[in-house]
C-alpha cells in the first residue's frame, strides 16, 4: 500500500527539523583555537587509555586498548578545543606518539613532528590535550 503526503507537509517537516537542529544546545565552540588529536598506542600486555575531549562541535569520548602480545590501536577526534585522558598499564610497558596536528605535546616536545613517551608498567594516571 503506498501513502501519498502532500509537498507541503514534506516541506514543513523539513523546516521544522532544520530549526531544531540549528537551535539544538552543543556544548562545543566553534571559533575556539583547536586541533586534531592523533594518538597511537602499542605495546605487550594489558593497557587502556580513556580519553574525553572537548571539541568544535561537542564532546567526543574515544578508548583504546591492548590485550596481547604487540597490540596496538590509533583514536584520532577533528576539532579537539582540549581533551583529558587517563591511561592504565598492566604487567608491561606500552608506547604512546602522537602526531603534531595544532596540540601542544603533554610529553615534552615534538620531534620530526612526533610527540612520544613510554608508559611504564603497572602505571596509571592522566594527560591532557590543549592547541599550541
Amino acid at each position: 500500500m503506498r501513502i501519498a503526503i502532500p509537498g507541503s507537509i514534506v516541506s514543513a517537516f523539513a523546516v521544522m527539523l532544520a530549526a531544531g537542529c540549528a537551535s539544538s544546545g552543543g556544548t562545543g565552540v566553534p571559533d575556539a583555537p583547536a586541533g586534531n588529536l592523533v594518538l597511537r598506542a602499542s605495546g605487550s600486555g594489558s593497557w587502556s587509555i580513556a580519553c574525553e575531549a572537548t571539541t568544535q562541535k561537542g564532546t567526543a569520548k574515544a578508548k583504546l586498548r591492548g590485550r596481547g602480545s604487540n597490540d596496538y590501536d590509533s583514536m584520532f577526534l577533528k576539532n579537539v578545543i582540549q581533551a583529558s585522558c587517563t591511561y592504565e598499564a598492566g604487567d608491561a610497558p606500552f608506547s604512546l606518539s602522537m602526531t603534531e596536528e595544532g596540540l601542544a605535546c603533554p610529553f615534552g616536545a615534538f620531534e620530526h613532528e612526533l610527540c612520544r613517551t613510554t608508559i611504564p608498567a603497572n602505571a596509571s594516571g592522566t594527560f591532557e590535550f590543549s592547541p599550541e
